[in-house]
């Protein structure tokens, strides 16, 4: 899990230059928390990204990605994970809905088939990403939050999202959040 809560590097698979957008959001997210580490845009369309460079494929980035945020849409994520397994990614956190929780069993089926080929800990899919604080990474839909002592994790995103609005009102921190 140390790959994926405390990466190197990250790249955002589905990153968009389009505001609304969630790869846009998660890599707006990254870039205005500062995260120190690298963070890759992954978009084929795209050349630059919220000032950095996006590449066609994460088998395209010169440096380590330990740590892979997908966007794109249900049918693509099998290839995705893939080519993640190619460039060595040993984490992957799928946001993108449109598997079990809609009846797609079979897509999802595929999904942890090609995770489990390419050696990829997946988080989700269907999930609000992950926060770490102490490295000031918020690769989540969740906006930022106040660094604390507490770690949350949660299967679901709607608790998530009103713990984390309860902490902000009571000025509570968190060291990690994950939505599962």
């Amino acid at each position: 899990m140390k790959s994926i809560l405390e990466p190197r590097g990250i790249a955002v698979i589905g990153a968009s230059s389009s505001r609304g957008k969630i790869g846009h959001e998660i890599l707006r997210n990254i870039v205005e928390g500062k995260f120190t580490g690298e963070v890759y845009p992954v978009n084929p369309h795209e050349e630059v990204i919220l000032g950095l460079k996006a590449y066609p494929s994460i088998v395209d980035i010169p440096g380590v990605v330990d740590v892979c945020i997908i966007t794109v849409r249900p049918d693509m994520v099998p290839q995705v994970l893939l080519e993640c397994g190619r460039k060595n990614v040993r984490g992957a956190v799928i946001i993108t809905a449109g598997f079990s929780e809609i009846g797609n069993h079979e897509l999802e089926k595929q999904v942890m088939e090609s995770a489990s080929m390419s050696q990829i800990r997946v988080i989700g899919p269907n999930c609000a990403g992950f926060i770490n604080t102490q490295l000031n990474l918020y690769a989540s839909i969740e906006s930022r939050i106040a660094a604390g002592s507490v770690a949350l994790i949660t299967q679901s995103g709607a608790f998530g999202g009103a713990a984390l609005a309860w902490a902000r009102q009571e000025q509570i921190g968190f060291s990690k959040f994950v939505s599962y």
